[in-house]
């Protein structure tokens, strides 16, 4: 199942990129690998094609943040098939040595059931605990770089409050929202980053506390799908 999500989530890129951007099919997958494996060169991003574009950056943003998602099912459900593989004969030979207490009565499964229907439950708390504070951080970035570089000049000549988006300064919301997401997936294109002292000076941190809890999400929701694949 998370297969043919990936799929689509794959089709489904190549077909905006294709027909938005205009990129050719080539173009279309060079850059979803470079998404799919968090490799990032950022010589081909949607916002290097049309830096006005929000609708495009709402879309890559929301893209790249799935496709970790998924990433991370895929990888859990590899890694749970080995598991089960290797351990199999383990498990046949328990099974054999506990078949007469099952059969003694319901109590035994009753209580194996409740206790694997409390094991979900508290993964799907966590999940959603761990999304949350995962989506905190990328609205953290998002304000702060909202509130302290819609325009900076640092660097570029000529550059003031007046001409600053004429000159390539300015950063819009989406623009920031879309840093904070490509910053925290850890895809990293590069095609826009903190351009002031005090913006480089909070990133240092934000990216450290920030890619942490996208870690821990990314962990909450394999373990999601693994006690999925079980149960």
């Amino acid at each position: 199942f998370i297969g043919m999500l990936v799929g689509f989530w794959f089709l489904s890129g190549v077909v905006v990129y294709y027909h938005v951007c205009g990129w050719s099919l080539i173009d279309c997958v060079y850059m979803l690998t470079q998404v799919i494996t968090t490799v990032g060169y950022g010589d081909l991003t949607p916002r290097l094609w049309d830096a006005t574009s929000e609708s495009m950056k709402f879309f890559c943003s929301v893209h790249i943040l799935i496709c970790n998602t998924l990433v991370a099912g895929i990888v859990s459900q590899v890694a749970d098939q080995v598991l089960n593989s290797i351990s199999k004969k383990a498990k046949e030979d328990v099974e054999e040595s506990n078949e007469a207490v099952k059969n003694s009565g319901g109590a035994v499964r009753e209580s194996k059931r409740k206790k694997k229907d409390d094991e979900k439950a508290k993964q799907i708390k966590n999940l959603i605990l761990s999304f949350t504070v995962f989506f905190f951080f990328v609205i953290v970035g998002t304000i702060f770089f909202s509130a302290t570089e819609l325009c900076v000049c640092d660097g570029i000549d000529g550059c003031n409050e007046d001409n600053c988006y004429d000159v390539g300064a300015w950063k819009s919301y989406m623009d920031t929202y879309y840093l904070s997401c490509i910053t925290l997936t850890t895809v990293g294109f590069g095609d826009i980053s903190a351009s002031s002292q005090v913006g480089r000076v909070f990133a240092t941190l934000w990216m450290f506390v920030g890619v942490g809890a996208m870690v821990n999400f990314v962990t909450a929701f394999s373990e999601f799908i693994m006690n999925g694949d079980k149960a």
